[in-house]
């Protein structure tokens, strides 16, 4: 059984999108020393300006790479992954994967894998200004690292969920729609549910309920939720409020940080193991 890293699916994917097919090697050389050659002088100005500044401002601009690295992969992963099997389907190369000696875990881990190209590039160009960033503003290890796990978890949901999609359509236009309203649904559609309970329990006594995570349990699917709770979580003994509520409201957070990883994880593994058990009856047109 071949490695991720010899997978040919994986490595077929890396090729049509990084469209090595189409160009020489001397070219990719000659562009990327140009491009390593601006990036560094680009990134030596942008750490000495960082370094000038306050802590402060350089908190703040690590936040803004966060949330911005996280819209484009609500954005771009579901879009991009919607493509990987319908598609396959329409220029009528999918029967060819099934028939080959590879499994049905390889190939789709193949097709997944590759589509996470586009968070492990940007985080590679963005690590030097995000690890200066971090020790300029004072961030803790621990905050840092868990914004990273967040951003790769997210990724690797809203890559499966595009898959998913992929998997159950029959054309890639459906796939991409669909999956594209289940990211909006789980960005935006999951705080017009919490309102619209909220709304309907207000005539309740809910004042135990001081935050809202604690209404409706949809709400830990929603990735820019927990980004702001991993970001106010270390400044809740700021607050001007009883440290009853403080506390109620770090441990929210805290529910908050841990059910979001876990709900990604099984639910990604859910979808993986639907499409791996209905390998081949769903592959061919029916």
């Amino acid at each position: 059984m071949p490695s991720l890293s010899e997978n040919p699916v994986l490595l077929r994917e890396v090729r049509s999108r990084l469209r090595w097919r189409r160009v020489s090697k001397q070219t990719l050389l000659r562009g990327g020393s140009v491009v390593a050659v601006l990036a560094l002088l680009c990134y030596a100005r942008l750490i000495t300006l960082i370094n000038r500044g306050r802590p402060d401002d350089a908190s703040t601009l690590w936040w803004v790479i966060a949330y911005g690295l996280l819209a484009l992969i609500v954005l771009l992963a579901p879009a991009l992954a919607a493509t990987a099997i319908s598609q396959e389907r329409e220029q009528q190369t999918w029967e060819g994967l099934v028939v080959t000696r590879l499994t049905p875990m390889q190939i789709l881990a193949g097709k997944w894998t590759a589509r996470q190209m586009l968070l492990g590039i940007t985080l590679v160009i963005l690590a030097p200004l995000m690890i200066a960033v971090a020790i300029k503003g004072h961030l803790p290890f621990v905050q840092g690292l868990l914004t990273l796990v967040i951003l790769v978890m997210t990724s690797g949901f809203y890559s499966a969920m595009g898959m998913f999609c992929s998997y159950v359509a029959r054309r890639t236009a459906a796939a991409t729609a669909t999956a594209l309203l289940i990211s909006v649904f789980l960005c935006l559609g999951t705080l017009l549910v919490n309102e619209i309970f909220f709304q309907l329990m207000a005539d309740r006594d809910y004042t135990q309920y001081t935050y809202y995570h604690q209404l409706t349990p949809i709400l830990w699917l929603n990735p820019f939720l927990v980004m702001i709770d991993l970001q106010e979580i270390y400044n809740t003994s700021s607050y001007t409020t009883p440290s009853y509520m403080v506390d109620q409201w770090t441990f929210s957070r805290q529910m908050m940080l841990t059910a979001y990883p876990a709900l990604t994880a099984i639910f990604t593994a859910l979808m993986f193991t639907f499409m791996t058990a209905r390998y081949r009856k769903p592959s061919r047109e029916r």
